[in-house]
């Protein structure tokens, strides 16, 4: 299926893929790509660099594993997101 198949930007600027996850390991492996290398799954809605996917999911995203759910282009702040709290001010006399 498309959701499990990955999509890159060439230097071009260009949209690539779907590949699948063992083509795009091989290609890291060989050097192929650099951690700035927007990519994103079929069931993905938007590109995110190789590097932050990694440090997202903890391993290269081509390598077998659990599969983070889909990441969805939303405007609502989710729960995930960490809230700012402000230390409220002294107040003065």
């Amino acid at each position: 299926p498309e959701a499990e198949h990955w999509f890159y930007y060439d230097p071009q600027n260009q949209i690539q893929g779907g590949f699948t996850s063992e083509q795009m390991a091989s290609w890291l492996a060989a050097g192929y790509f650099t951690l700035n290398l927007m990519i994103k799954r079929g069931c993905d809605d938007k590109f995110l660099p190789l590097g932050i996917i990694i440090s997202n999911w903890g391993r290269v995203p081509f390598t077998p594993g659990i599969q983070p759910p889909p990441l969805l282009n939303t405007n609502r702040v989710t729960s995930q997101q960490p809230q700012l709290h402000q230390h409220p001010q002294a107040q003065q006399p």
